[in-house]
Protein backbone atom coordinates (compact mmCIF):
# COMPACT_ATOMS: atom_id res chain seq x y z
CA UNK A 1 0.00 0.00 0.00
CA UNK A 2 1.48 3.36 -0.95
CA UNK A 3 1.38 5.97 1.69
CA UNK A 4 -0.55 9.10 1.74
CA UNK A 5 1.47 12.57 0.97
CA UNK A 6 1.07 14.69 3.56
CA UNK A 7 -0.24 18.15 2.62
CA UNK A 8 2.25 20.83 2.27
CA UNK A 9 1.30 22.45 5.62
CA UNK A 10 2.55 19.41 7.31
CA UNK A 11 5.62 18.95 5.03
CA UNK A 12 6.94 22.51 6.03
CA UNK A 13 5.96 22.39 9.40
CA UNK A 14 7.73 19.14 9.46
CA UNK A 15 10.92 20.82 7.69
CA UNK A 16 10.67 23.74 10.48
CA UNK A 17 10.16 20.98 13.58
CA UNK A 18 13.51 19.75 12.73
CA UNK A 19 15.63 23.00 12.19
CA UNK A 20 13.66 23.79 15.93
CA UNK A 21 15.29 20.05 17.03
CA UNK A 22 18.56 20.60 16.02
CA UNK A 23 18.89 24.06 17.37
CA UNK A 24 17.52 22.80 20.93
CA UNK A 25 19.90 19.66 20.96
CA UNK A 26 23.09 21.61 19.94
CA UNK A 27 21.65 23.97 23.02
CA UNK A 28 21.58 21.14 25.42
CA UNK A 29 25.03 19.91 24.33
CA UNK A 30 26.64 23.11 24.89
CA UNK A 31 24.90 23.35 28.46
CA UNK A 32 25.12 19.88 29.28
CA UNK A 33 28.85 19.30 30.19
CA UNK A 34 29.16 22.90 31.47
CA UNK A 35 26.40 22.76 34.15
CA UNK A 36 27.68 18.96 35.48
CA UNK A 37 31.28 20.76 35.45
CA UNK A 38 29.62 23.37 37.85
CA UNK A 39 27.78 20.82 39.87
CA UNK A 40 31.50 18.81 40.49
CA UNK A 41 32.40 22.47 41.72
CA UNK A 42 29.12 23.27 43.60
CA UNK A 43 29.94 19.52 45.43
CA UNK A 44 33.26 20.41 46.45
CA UNK A 45 32.56 23.72 47.83
CA UNK A 46 29.55 22.07 49.97
CA UNK A 47 32.56 20.00 51.17
CA UNK A 48 34.45 22.42 51.61
CA UNK A 49 31.99 24.13 53.58
CA UNK A 50 30.57 21.60 55.97
CA UNK A 51 34.77 21.19 56.59
CA UNK A 52 35.18 24.55 57.52
CA UNK A 53 31.51 24.63 59.82
CA UNK A 54 33.36 21.52 61.95
CA UNK A 55 36.83 23.45 62.31
CA UNK A 56 35.62 26.52 63.38
CA UNK A 57 32.81 25.05 65.86
CA UNK A 58 35.71 22.95 67.32
CA UNK A 59 38.30 25.79 67.43
CA UNK A 60 35.40 27.90 69.40
CA UNK A 61 34.38 25.79 71.94
CA UNK A 62 37.58 24.05 72.37
CA UNK A 63 40.46 26.77 72.19
CA UNK A 64 38.02 29.65 72.23
CA UNK A 65 39.27 30.94 68.88
CA UNK A 66 37.46 31.21 66.08
CA UNK A 67 38.04 31.57 61.98
CA UNK A 68 38.53 34.98 61.05
CA UNK A 69 35.88 35.81 58.36
CA UNK A 70 34.04 32.43 58.39
CA UNK A 71 30.55 33.65 58.30
CA UNK A 72 31.31 35.82 55.14
CA UNK A 73 33.31 32.60 53.28
CA UNK A 74 29.85 30.60 54.01
CA UNK A 75 27.39 33.20 52.77
CA UNK A 76 29.63 33.02 49.96
CA UNK A 77 29.81 29.36 48.93
CA UNK A 78 26.49 29.30 49.43
CA UNK A 79 26.05 31.48 46.75
CA UNK A 80 28.37 30.16 44.51
CA UNK A 81 26.55 26.54 45.27
CA UNK A 82 23.44 28.17 44.99
CA UNK A 83 23.21 29.83 41.15
CA UNK A 84 25.73 27.38 39.73
CA UNK A 85 23.34 24.30 40.22
CA UNK A 86 20.58 26.25 39.10
CA UNK A 87 21.19 24.85 35.16
CA UNK A 88 22.11 21.39 35.65
CA UNK A 89 18.74 21.03 38.23
CA UNK A 90 16.74 22.87 35.32
CA UNK A 91 17.90 19.86 32.67
CA UNK A 92 17.22 17.44 35.34
CA UNK A 93 13.98 18.36 35.76
CA UNK A 94 14.83 18.36 39.46
CA UNK A 95 12.98 21.75 40.13
CA UNK A 96 10.30 21.44 42.92
CA UNK A 97 6.71 21.32 40.96
CA UNK A 98 3.20 20.41 41.97
CA UNK A 99 2.27 17.65 39.65
CA UNK A 100 -1.06 16.61 41.29
CA UNK A 101 -2.92 18.36 38.21
CA UNK A 102 -0.19 19.03 35.72
CA UNK A 103 0.10 14.81 35.05
CA UNK A 104 -3.69 14.90 34.21
CA UNK A 105 -3.84 17.46 31.43
CA UNK A 106 -4.65 16.67 28.05
CA UNK A 107 -1.21 16.08 26.41
CA UNK A 108 -1.89 18.57 23.38
CA UNK A 109 -2.54 21.36 26.15
CA UNK A 110 0.81 19.84 27.89
CA UNK A 111 2.38 20.12 24.91
CA UNK A 112 1.24 23.86 24.94
CA UNK A 113 2.47 24.60 28.52
CA UNK A 114 5.84 23.39 27.77
CA UNK A 115 6.55 26.10 25.12
CA UNK A 116 4.93 28.58 27.63
CA UNK A 117 6.83 27.51 30.63
CA UNK A 118 10.22 27.90 29.24
CA UNK A 119 9.52 31.32 27.84
CA UNK A 120 8.25 32.79 30.98
CA UNK A 121 11.29 31.30 32.78
CA UNK A 122 13.82 32.41 30.06
CA UNK A 123 12.36 35.85 31.08
CA UNK A 124 12.48 35.56 34.63
CA UNK A 125 16.44 34.27 34.41
CA UNK A 126 17.37 36.31 31.50
CA UNK A 127 16.22 39.53 33.59
CA UNK A 128 18.37 38.23 36.50
CA UNK A 129 21.10 37.92 34.69
CA UNK A 130 20.88 41.20 33.14
CA UNK A 131 20.43 43.00 35.93
CA UNK A 132 23.20 41.30 38.09
CA UNK A 133 25.55 42.06 34.78
CA UNK A 134 24.90 45.61 35.64
CA UNK A 135 25.71 44.97 38.95
CA UNK A 136 28.87 43.75 38.58
CA UNK A 137 30.00 46.80 36.55
CA UNK A 138 28.45 48.97 39.35
CA UNK A 139 30.33 47.05 41.97
CA UNK A 140 32.98 47.36 40.20
CA UNK A 141 33.22 51.16 40.08
CA UNK A 142 32.09 51.47 43.65
CA UNK A 143 35.10 49.20 44.58
CA UNK A 144 32.32 47.14 46.95
CA UNK A 145 34.25 44.77 49.41
CA UNK A 146 33.69 42.50 52.15
CA UNK A 147 33.37 44.01 56.04
CA UNK A 148 35.90 40.75 57.23
CA UNK A 149 37.69 39.33 55.01
CA UNK A 150 37.76 42.74 52.07
CA UNK A 151 36.58 40.98 49.45
CA UNK A 152 35.74 42.34 46.41
CA UNK A 153 32.09 41.51 45.54
CA UNK A 154 32.03 41.41 41.90
CA UNK A 155 33.14 37.96 41.49
CA UNK A 156 29.98 36.55 43.12
CA UNK A 157 27.64 38.71 41.30
CA UNK A 158 29.63 37.78 38.15
CA UNK A 159 28.56 33.81 39.22
CA UNK A 160 25.21 34.97 40.08
CA UNK A 161 24.56 36.84 36.35
CA UNK A 162 26.23 33.74 34.95
CA UNK A 163 24.51 30.75 36.86
CA UNK A 164 21.02 32.37 35.86
CA UNK A 165 22.38 33.08 31.96
CA UNK A 166 22.82 29.32 31.88
CA UNK A 167 19.61 28.49 33.26
CA UNK A 168 17.99 31.15 31.06
CA UNK A 169 19.69 29.01 27.68
CA UNK A 170 18.38 25.55 28.98
CA UNK A 171 15.03 27.14 29.23
CA UNK A 172 15.07 28.74 25.64
CA UNK A 173 16.31 24.77 24.02
CA UNK A 174 13.45 23.56 26.25
CA UNK A 175 11.51 26.13 24.42
CA UNK A 176 12.21 25.46 20.79
CA UNK A 177 12.60 21.88 22.14
CA UNK A 178 8.50 22.22 23.03
CA UNK A 179 7.98 24.36 20.03
CA UNK A 180 9.01 21.54 17.41
CA UNK A 181 6.89 19.14 19.15
CA UNK A 182 3.79 21.25 19.21
CA UNK A 183 4.13 22.35 15.45
CA UNK A 184 5.28 18.32 14.46
CA UNK A 185 1.67 17.20 15.81
CA UNK A 186 -0.47 19.86 14.60
CA UNK A 187 -2.57 20.53 11.60
CA UNK A 188 -3.11 24.45 12.15
CA UNK A 189 0.62 25.58 13.64
CA UNK A 190 -0.11 29.19 13.03
CA UNK A 191 -2.53 29.75 15.53
CA UNK A 192 -0.64 27.62 17.95
CA UNK A 193 2.32 29.43 17.35
CA UNK A 194 0.25 32.95 18.01
CA UNK A 195 -0.77 31.68 20.95
CA UNK A 196 2.16 30.87 22.19
CA UNK A 197 3.85 33.81 21.40
CA UNK A 198 1.60 36.22 22.05
CA UNK A 199 0.34 34.60 26.02
CA UNK A 200 3.92 34.61 27.06
CA UNK A 201 4.25 38.49 25.79
CA UNK A 202 1.07 39.47 27.07
CA UNK A 203 1.58 38.54 30.62
CA UNK A 204 4.86 39.85 30.73
CA UNK A 205 4.10 43.19 29.87
CA UNK A 206 0.75 43.27 31.59
CA UNK A 207 2.32 45.64 34.47
CA UNK A 208 3.29 48.43 31.70
CA UNK A 209 -0.45 47.58 30.16
CA UNK A 210 -1.98 48.39 33.31
CA UNK A 211 0.31 51.12 34.38
CA UNK A 212 -0.19 52.92 31.60
CA UNK A 213 -4.60 52.48 32.27
CA UNK A 214 -6.57 55.85 34.11
CA UNK A 215 -7.07 53.77 36.30
CA UNK A 216 -5.37 52.54 39.67
CA UNK A 217 -5.85 49.33 41.21
CA UNK A 218 -5.70 48.82 45.44
CA UNK A 219 -2.29 46.97 46.24
CA UNK A 220 -4.05 44.36 47.97
CA UNK A 221 -6.17 43.70 44.63
CA UNK A 222 -2.75 43.32 42.81
CA UNK A 223 -1.64 41.15 45.58
CA UNK A 224 -4.35 39.13 45.44
CA UNK A 225 -4.11 38.82 41.17
CA UNK A 226 -0.65 37.59 41.71
CA UNK A 227 -1.35 35.57 44.13
CA UNK A 228 -3.60 33.59 42.17
CA UNK A 229 -2.43 33.65 39.07
CA UNK A 230 0.61 32.47 40.89
CA UNK A 231 -1.16 29.55 42.45
CA UNK A 232 -2.26 28.46 38.99
CA UNK A 233 1.44 28.56 37.53
CA UNK A 234 2.19 25.85 40.00
CA UNK A 235 -0.72 24.07 39.70
CA UNK A 236 -0.07 23.83 35.67
CA UNK A 237 3.48 22.32 36.48
CA UNK A 238 5.37 25.34 36.48
CA UNK A 239 8.16 25.16 39.18
CA UNK A 240 7.06 26.53 42.49
CA UNK A 241 10.11 28.68 42.78
CA UNK A 242 10.28 29.97 39.26
CA UNK A 243 6.19 30.34 39.49
CA UNK A 244 6.91 32.88 42.99
CA UNK A 245 9.69 34.87 41.48
CA UNK A 246 7.90 35.59 38.04
CA UNK A 247 4.50 36.70 40.05
CA UNK A 248 6.64 38.78 42.31
CA UNK A 249 8.72 40.54 39.75
CA UNK A 250 5.88 41.13 37.56
CA UNK A 251 3.51 42.26 40.72
CA UNK A 252 6.09 44.69 41.97
CA UNK A 253 6.87 46.33 38.74
CA UNK A 254 3.32 47.00 38.98
CA UNK A 255 3.52 49.16 42.34
CA UNK A 256 6.46 50.58 41.94
CA UNK A 257 8.04 50.87 38.55
CA UNK A 258 10.31 49.88 36.49
CA UNK A 259 13.54 51.53 37.95
CA UNK A 260 12.62 50.36 41.42
CA UNK A 261 12.06 47.10 40.20
CA UNK A 262 15.18 46.28 38.33
CA UNK A 263 16.67 47.43 41.14
CA UNK A 264 14.92 45.56 43.94
CA UNK A 265 16.26 42.82 41.42
CA UNK A 266 19.74 43.60 41.42
CA UNK A 267 19.47 43.95 45.19
CA UNK A 268 17.56 41.07 46.08
CA UNK A 269 18.77 38.11 44.12
CA UNK A 270 21.88 37.18 45.58
CA UNK A 271 21.57 38.95 49.03
CA UNK A 272 18.17 36.53 49.82
CA UNK A 273 21.08 33.28 49.28
CA UNK A 274 23.94 34.90 50.55
CA UNK A 275 22.69 33.87 54.33
CA UNK A 276 24.63 32.10 57.03
CA UNK A 277 21.69 29.99 58.03
CA UNK A 278 21.54 29.01 54.22
CA UNK A 279 24.41 27.19 54.89
CA UNK A 280 22.73 24.36 56.46
CA UNK A 281 20.02 22.82 53.53
CA UNK A 282 23.01 21.07 51.77
CA UNK A 283 23.76 19.46 54.59
CA UNK A 284 20.68 18.11 55.82
CA UNK A 285 20.09 17.46 51.99
CA UNK A 286 23.49 15.25 52.47
CA UNK A 287 22.93 13.99 55.25
CA UNK A 288 19.84 12.52 54.25
CA UNK A 289 20.97 11.28 50.69
CA UNK A 290 23.88 9.43 52.89
CA UNK A 291 20.89 7.39 55.56
CA UNK A 292 18.51 6.84 52.60
CA UNK A 293 21.37 5.01 50.68
CA UNK A 294 23.37 3.28 53.20
CA UNK A 295 20.56 0.65 54.36
CA UNK A 296 19.87 2.52 57.87
CA UNK A 297 16.09 3.32 56.85
CA UNK A 298 15.79 -0.52 56.00
CA UNK A 299 16.96 -2.10 59.68
CA UNK A 300 15.41 0.64 61.47
CA UNK A 301 12.08 -0.41 59.69
CA UNK A 302 13.05 -3.91 60.39
CA UNK A 303 13.45 -3.11 63.78
CA UNK A 304 9.96 -1.25 63.77
CA UNK A 305 8.31 -4.18 62.00
CA UNK A 306 9.60 -6.66 64.74
CA UNK A 307 8.40 -4.64 67.74
CA UNK A 308 4.91 -3.55 66.64
CA UNK A 309 3.92 -5.92 63.30
CA UNK A 310 1.87 -8.06 65.93
CA UNK A 311 -0.19 -4.80 66.66
CA UNK A 312 -3.44 -4.10 64.72
CA UNK A 313 -1.66 -2.17 61.26
CA UNK A 314 1.31 -2.76 62.78
CA UNK A 315 3.08 -2.03 59.80
CA UNK A 316 2.22 1.16 59.42
CA UNK A 317 2.83 2.05 63.04
CA UNK A 318 6.29 0.41 62.42
CA UNK A 319 6.44 3.03 59.30
CA UNK A 320 5.19 5.87 61.54
CA UNK A 321 7.87 5.33 64.39
CA UNK A 322 10.49 4.50 61.63
CA UNK A 323 10.11 7.57 60.40
CA UNK A 324 10.19 9.42 63.36
CA UNK A 325 13.61 8.28 64.23
CA UNK A 326 14.69 8.97 60.36
CA UNK A 327 13.73 12.23 61.17
CA UNK A 328 16.08 12.91 64.10
CA UNK A 329 18.63 12.60 62.22
CA UNK A 330 17.55 14.20 58.68
CA UNK A 331 16.13 17.26 59.40
CA UNK A 332 13.56 16.94 56.33
CA UNK A 333 10.81 15.10 54.41
CA UNK A 334 11.64 13.82 51.32
CA UNK A 335 14.22 11.85 52.42
CA UNK A 336 12.50 9.83 54.96
CA UNK A 337 8.99 9.24 52.92
CA UNK A 338 11.38 8.18 50.20
CA UNK A 339 13.53 5.90 52.02
CA UNK A 340 10.37 4.06 53.82
CA UNK A 341 8.09 4.69 50.47
CA UNK A 342 10.81 1.82 48.98
CA UNK A 343 10.82 0.18 52.70
CA UNK A 344 7.70 -0.48 54.02
CA UNK A 345 5.65 -0.26 51.17
CA UNK A 346 6.46 -3.44 49.74
CA UNK A 347 5.82 -5.00 52.84
CA UNK A 348 2.37 -3.42 53.72
CA UNK A 349 1.51 -4.77 50.52
CA UNK A 350 2.77 -8.09 51.03
CA UNK A 351 0.50 -8.53 54.06
CA UNK A 352 -2.60 -6.64 52.10
CA UNK A 353 -3.07 -3.81 54.03
CA UNK A 354 -4.87 -1.84 52.06
CA UNK A 355 -3.45 1.24 49.49
CA UNK A 356 -4.57 4.13 51.16
CA UNK A 357 -3.67 3.08 54.75
CA UNK A 358 -0.20 2.12 53.97
CA UNK A 359 0.44 5.06 51.26
CA UNK A 360 -0.96 7.69 54.27
CA UNK A 361 1.27 6.25 56.70
CA UNK A 362 4.31 6.89 54.56
CA UNK A 363 3.00 10.57 53.73
CA UNK A 364 2.15 11.15 57.79
CA UNK A 365 5.65 9.89 58.55
CA UNK A 366 7.35 11.96 55.98
CA UNK A 367 6.17 14.73 57.77
CA UNK A 368 7.54 14.35 61.05
CA UNK A 369 11.13 15.68 59.27
CA UNK A 370 9.20 19.14 59.31
CA UNK A 371 8.45 19.56 63.43
CA UNK A 372 11.14 16.62 64.99
CA UNK A 373 14.55 18.16 65.75
CA UNK A 374 16.84 18.82 63.45
CA UNK A 375 14.33 20.15 61.36
CA UNK A 376 15.35 22.11 58.63
CA UNK A 377 12.13 23.91 58.34
CA UNK A 378 12.81 25.44 61.77
CA UNK A 379 16.27 26.89 60.34
CA UNK A 380 14.72 28.47 58.33
CA UNK A 381 12.03 29.65 60.19
CA UNK A 382 13.73 30.91 62.43
CA UNK A 383 15.81 33.07 59.36
CA UNK A 384 12.77 35.06 58.62
CA UNK A 385 11.38 35.31 61.80
CA UNK A 386 14.18 36.34 63.97
CA UNK A 387 14.01 33.74 66.48
CA UNK A 388 15.54 31.36 68.19
CA UNK A 389 16.64 27.96 66.53
CA UNK A 390 17.53 25.89 69.58
CA UNK A 391 14.27 27.23 71.29
CA UNK A 392 12.17 26.18 68.08
CA UNK A 393 14.37 22.85 68.49
CA UNK A 394 13.57 22.16 72.14
CA UNK A 395 9.72 23.18 71.58
CA UNK A 396 9.50 20.68 68.43
CA UNK A 397 10.44 17.80 70.73
CA UNK A 398 7.28 16.78 72.56
CA UNK A 399 4.61 17.72 69.93
CA UNK A 400 6.78 15.53 67.28
CA UNK A 401 6.57 12.81 69.94
CA UNK A 402 3.06 13.25 70.35
CA UNK A 403 2.30 13.28 66.68
CA UNK A 404 4.00 10.00 66.29
CA UNK A 405 1.79 8.51 68.87
CA UNK A 406 -1.32 9.94 67.72
CA UNK A 407 -0.56 9.08 64.38
CA UNK A 408 0.33 5.45 65.53
CA UNK A 409 -2.95 5.95 68.08
CA UNK A 410 -5.01 6.47 65.08
CA UNK A 411 -3.93 3.35 62.76
CA UNK A 412 -4.19 0.96 65.86
CA UNK A 413 -7.80 2.05 65.96
CA UNK A 414 -8.98 1.94 62.54
CA UNK A 415 -7.63 -1.26 61.94
CA UNK A 416 -9.23 -2.34 65.10
CA UNK A 417 -12.53 -1.48 64.10
CA UNK A 418 -11.52 -3.13 60.45
CA UNK A 419 -9.12 -5.69 60.60
CA UNK A 420 -9.04 -5.72 56.42
CA UNK A 421 -7.36 -2.35 56.35
CA UNK A 422 -4.25 -3.61 57.99
CA UNK A 423 -3.65 -7.18 59.22
CA UNK A 424 -1.63 -8.43 61.97
CA UNK A 425 1.62 -9.68 61.49
CA UNK A 426 3.75 -12.67 63.01
CA UNK A 427 4.38 -11.72 66.58
CA UNK A 428 8.44 -11.73 66.79
CA UNK A 429 9.83 -13.15 70.29
CA UNK A 430 11.75 -11.17 72.74
CA UNK A 431 15.11 -12.55 71.11
CA UNK A 432 13.83 -11.20 67.86
CA UNK A 433 12.74 -8.34 69.66
CA UNK A 434 16.47 -7.25 70.89
CA UNK A 435 18.58 -8.34 68.49
CA UNK A 436 16.39 -6.40 66.29
CA UNK A 437 17.73 -3.19 68.10
CA UNK A 438 21.55 -3.80 67.50
CA UNK A 439 20.92 -2.78 63.69
CA UNK A 440 19.81 0.60 64.58
CA UNK A 441 22.87 1.79 66.45
CA UNK A 442 23.98 3.97 64.00
CA UNK A 443 20.69 6.20 64.48
CA UNK A 444 21.66 5.97 68.04
CA UNK A 445 25.41 7.32 67.14
CA UNK A 446 23.73 10.15 64.81
CA UNK A 447 21.19 11.00 66.26
CA UNK A 448 23.64 11.98 69.78
CA UNK A 449 26.25 13.40 67.39
CA UNK A 450 23.71 15.34 65.41
CA UNK A 451 22.41 16.48 69.12
CA UNK A 452 25.79 17.65 70.37
CA UNK A 453 27.00 19.60 67.70
CA UNK A 454 23.84 21.16 67.67
CA UNK A 455 24.68 22.48 71.06
CA UNK A 456 28.24 23.23 70.20
CA UNK A 457 26.79 25.12 67.48
CA UNK A 458 24.36 27.27 69.29
CA UNK A 459 26.77 28.06 72.65
CA UNK A 460 29.83 29.03 69.81
CA UNK A 461 27.42 30.52 67.64
CA UNK A 462 24.72 32.87 69.75
CA UNK A 463 24.97 35.78 67.50
CA UNK A 464 22.88 33.39 64.56
CA UNK A 465 21.52 31.26 67.24
CA UNK A 466 20.41 33.41 70.25
CA UNK A 467 17.07 35.32 70.71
Amino acid sequence: MVPRPMNSEKRSGRKGTGSLEFLSGALFKAVGPLSRFFIYVGSLFALVMAILVVVDILLRQFFNRPMAGIVELETFMVAVLCFVGLAHTQLQGGHVRIDLIADRIPLRVRRILDCIFPALGMFLFGLIACQYGIRVVESVKLREISDILVWPYWPFFLITAFGCGLVAIVFLGEFLRGLARVLGNTSRPVPVLLFILIFPAALIASPWFFRSLPVTFHPATVGGAAIGFMMLLMFLGFPVAFSMGLMGVLGTWYLVGTDTVMGVIRMGVYDAVATFLFCTVPFFVLMGILCSKSGIGQKLFEAAHKWFGQLPGGLAVGTVVACGFFAAVTGDTLSGAATMGSVSLPEMKKYRYQDALATGAIAAGGTLGVLIPPSLGFILYALITQESVGKLFIAGILPGVLLVLLFSLSIVIRCALDPTLGPRAPRASFVEKMTSLRHIWPILFLFVLVTFSKTFAYSSLPIFFSE
